[in-house]
């Protein structure tokens, strides 16, 4: 199950998204910070306090796409996977 950094803030400078922690100073210094696109903004917006991973899944599935055959639901379950795997090595965040 994932609970999301509270710090942890998503923005929209088109065409990119950016998760931003809020309680650090971005003000002439070089900070880190995570750079998505609209897919990794939807991810983001499905994760709530709580989901397991198969929960996440199956909403975000439901959101991008009708498609329903075996091998786009392992690419995208994979895919995801891996997103979810970088938010949690930053600490956006965590398992519960």
């Amino acid at each position: 199950m994932y609970k999301k950094n509270s710090n942890i803030v998503l923005r929209k400078i088109y065409p990119s998204y950016f998760l931003v922690d809020i309680t650090k100073c971005y003000n002439n210094t070089k900070q880190k910070m995570f750079i998505t696109d609209e897919v990794g903004a939807e991810i983001w917006n499905t994760i709530n306090c709580g989901d397991s991973f198969e929960q996440v899944f199956d909403k975000f599935l439901e959101k991008i796409t009708d498609e329903k055959t075996a091998d786009f639901k392992d690419c995208v379950k994979t895919d995801l996977q891996e997103f979810i795997q970088r938010l949690s090595e930053q600490e956006y965040i965590y398992e519960v």
